[in-house]
Order: C-alpha cells, then sequence, then structure tokens
C-alpha cells in the first residue's frame, strides 16, 4: 500500500540525513535539511493513512529521488568540517551600535508601515486585520509597482535578528533584549505583508545560525526553544488567519482543525502534486515556470523606465484542491518545490535541478561559518528554502529576494558600521599637540 511505502521512503530519507550530517560534521548542512523535512514529511503521509487520499507510487518515488539527486551533488562537494572547537565570531562595537541604530529606524517606521497596509484593507472587511491583508495581498500579487524605500523594510527586519545574534555575542543579557525586540519587529513587518510563512522562515534561518555558532552541534545550541515558539506561533495564525470565515464552531474545535492544519501544510502538498502529475482538472501549475521569477524582474526594470512590460504574468499560486476525505470543506493551494521543477522540464530530466542545486548550496554552506558573517547570513536565509521545501520552490523562484536580502546583509554588516566609524571618527575631538 502506498501509506507503508512513503515510510519505507522516509526511512531512506533519514538515513541520508543522518549520513550527510556524519559527513559533514554539522547538522545544518543542505543535505540534511532537505532530507530530514522529506522523511518528515513522508513520515507524516504515510502514518495519517486514509486522513489523505492515496498517491500513486510514482509520486512518492519523484518525491525520494529529488532529495537523494540533492545528496549526491552535495556530497560532491561536502568536506568535514574541522576538529575541535571554533573560534567565536565577536561583533564589534560598531555592528552593535548599527543594530540598535536599524532596530530604531525599524520601530519608528512600523507606523508608515502600518498605514500602507492598512490602506489596502478594505473598510467594511468583517474578518481581523491579518486575514484580510493576507486577502488584498494574493488579489494584488504579480502586480509590479513603484519603487518605494518603505515597502523594502521587511527584508531589513527578516535580516536583524540574525545581525543581532551575532553582534552580540558575549553580551548575554543585552544581547538578549536587543534580539528579542528586533524579532518582534520581524515578525510584525512579516505579517503585515500577508505572510504567514514569516514564522517559521525566520525560526529555521535563526536556528542555522545557532547551530553555526555552536561549532555546527545541534545539542545545547538552544534551538528547540525557538522551534517550539515558531511551530505555537504557526498554530495561533492558522487559527486566527485559516479559520477566521468559521461560523457556528466552538472555540475547541478551531484549535483542534489548527493543530489538524499544521500537519495538512505538510502533507497535503502531495496530494497537490500527485494531481498534477496524472493531469487533474482541478490543479493547474503552468504559471509555476521557472522563467517567471525572471520575467518579474524584467518587468520590474522596464517599469522603471515607463516602459510595457514583457509579458502579463499569471497568478503563481495553485487553484484549490482538497487533499483528503478528513478535510470536508477544507481545500488547499499548496505544492511542493518540484511542481516548478517538473513543469520546466520533464519527469525525467527535472532532476538536474536538485542536482546541480546540491553542489552550489554545499559549497555555500562550506564558508558559512561565523568568521564569515555575510556568508553565514545568506545561507541561512537561502536554507529556509530547503526546510519549507514541501509548500514550494523557493530558490530560483525566490531568486529576486535572494538578491535583495544580499544587499541587505552587506549594508547591515559592512556599510553601517563604517559609516558609524567614520561619523565617530569625524566627532571624536583631535588632541592638541604640544610643542617640543
Amino acid at each position: 500500500m502506498v501509506y507503508d511505502f512513503a515510510l519505507l521512503c522516509a526511512l531512506v530519507l533519514a538515513g541520508l540525513a543522518y549520513a550527510s550530517m556524519r559527513v559533514t560534521g554539522r547538522a545544518d548542512s543542505p543535505a540534511t535539511l532537505l532530507c530530514g523535512i522529506w522523511a518528515l514529511v513522508l513520515a507524516l503521509y504515510g502514518m495519517a493513512g486514509d486522513l489523505f487520499y492515496p498517491v500513486n507510487e510514482a509520486t512518492i518515488i519523484l518525491l525520494t529521488l529529488a532529495p537523494v539527486a540533492f545528496f549526491i551533488g552535495a556530497m560532491t562537494s561536502a568536506r568535514p568540517s574541522p576538529a575541535g572547537e571554533a573560534p567565536p565570531a565577536l561583533g564589534n562595537a560598531y555592528l552593535r551600535a548599527g543594530v540598535i541604530l536599524w532596530v530604531l529606524v525599524l520601530m519608528a517606521c512600523l507606523p508608515a508601515y502600518f498605514e500602507h497596509f492598512a490602506g489596502e484593507v478594505s473598510e467594511d472587511s468583517q474578518i481581523n486585520f491579518i486575514a484580510a491583508i493576507r486577502l488584498a495581498t494574493l488579489q494584488n500579487e504579480g502586480e509590479v509597482t513603484d519603487f518605494s524605500p518603505l515597502k523594502n523594510l521587511q527584508p531589513f527586519s527578516y535580516a536583524l535578528p540574525l545581525v543581532s545574534l551575532i553582534a552580540f555575542q558575549g553580551q548575554k543579557l543585552k544581547g538578549t533584549l536587543v534580539t528579542l525586540v528586533a524579532m518582534l519587529l520581524a515578525i510584525c513587518y512579516g505579517l503585515l505583508t500577508g505572510s504567514k510563512s514569516v514564522v517559521p522562515s525566520l525560526a529555521v534561518s535563526f536556528c542555522i545560525v545557532l547551530v553555526a555558532k555552536n561549532n555546527g552541534r545541534l545539542r545545547n545550541s538552544g534551538t528547540l526553544p525557538i522551534l517550539a515558539a515558531a511551530i505555537l506561533g504557526f498554530l495561533t495564525l492558522i487559527r486566527y488567519v485559516n479559520y477566521t470565515f468559521t461560523e457556528d464552531a466552538n472555540e475547541w474545535d478551531l484549535w483542534v482543525a489548527a493543530v489538524q492544519g499544521v500537519t495538512s501544510y505538510l502533507c497535503a502538498p502531495i496530494t497537490g502534486l500527485n494531481a498534477y502529475l496524472n493531469g487533474s482538472e482541478f490543479t493547474d501549475l503552468s504559471p509555476q515556470h521557472l522563467t517567471r521569477p525572471f520575467y518579474y524582474i524584467a518587468n520590474s526594470l522596464l517599469h522603471l523606465f515607463d516602459r510595457p512590460p514583457l509579458m502579463e504574468l499569471p497568478s503563481m499560486h495553485l487553484k484549490f484542491f482538497n487533499p483528503g476525505p478528513g478535510f470536508s470543506g477544507l481545500d488547499y493551494n499548496t505544492y511542493t518545490y518540484l511542481g516548478s521543477y517538473i513543469e520546466s522540464a520533464n519527469s525525467y530530466l527535472f532532476l538536474v535541478f536538485p542536482l546541480v542545486l546540491g553542489v552550489l548550496l554545499a559549497r555555500l554552506h562550506r564558508a558559512a561559518t561565523p568568521q564569515n558573517v555575510f556568508t553565514l547570513l545568506l545561507y541561512a536565509y537561502v536554507a529556509r528554502a530547503l526546510a519549507l521545501s514541501f509548500g514550494g520552490e523557493l530558490m530560483i523562484m525566490d531568486i529576486a529576494n535572494i538578491i535583495k536580502f544580499g544587499v541587505v546583509i552587506w549594508v547591515l554588516t559592512s556599510l553601517t558600521p563604517r559609516l558609524i566609524d567614520k561619523v565617530s571618527a569625524w566627532l571624536r575631538p583631535t588632541r592638541a599637540t604640544l610643542p617640543a
């Protein structure tokens, strides 16, 4: 039966995740993340049984082969970590001052940011504010708009707690306070864009930095409370966003449905991918072609010069589908990362994408150490695409945001400290030199 086969494949991927961790000596390696998350997803699907519709075994095979190809690519570039403790990367005073400065900037801009997105919500909306913003965002998705510094504050808010985690190393009380404030700001800015995924995404990136600071070890890295808080936060968002339209249901049933919803977010994409592979009339993955982000970048550049777009981009979201008999009346439009690969190639050549990405990310991971802050933070951002790959392709399809995040990291870790250094040197009084 397909559910038993899914459990067997989950066991294989769990073994590959462990092998990657043993080879690299680090628990945050890319192959460990991708194989580990899909071991969890396939195990949950297998144990859920009839809660989800049965899929073809070919679908489970494809979902297993892709992480295997990624593992092979990653192992070609993997190198064991050097033995012993890695010397900590201590943030200098100017880096810490830059973090505090940006915390104050984001706090000052938050009301204006709120007003900007509140303007997109209908005044007669009968649902809660976050759910209303989510609906407005989906309606405007894919539209090219004028450049605005205010709209680009969200990447700064996402990166700031990660930079703070490194900058304030060795200053436990002050560092914890600043990092906590920065994380709350990141969540506020992310939710105001209508995205629930900011909570698990930020938690994954935060844990990557924590594990890297702990010399690649999970034990005593402090990741457990972060992941627990992220799960609780995501559960709360599902309750008050996904089920805000639910009427005539008591609070306990809504929370039970939210807990079930967490599992469905992991496993429902399997049934969506299966429907696509079998040509279901209810599913359309064609807008997710890997050329889409490059057309979007081209359209954005043409918009700056008041030129017409190259093409009108359709929505990248799936049509809604029902994942199983256990979800009567609850439809989903999440999908796995393989949809874009298969749409852009075919059922065989698509494995080239995870193979090449495995090679590239393994090389990036080798340089992602606390001593190389830029590379570590960039890898922490990219790694979220691996951990959330059950929901969609967030690597190639998100290339514009990855480039933008790289610029943000440079501003926070290099440009801002340098400017603070120059300003402080200019303000510092010069000592008078007495004649001999």
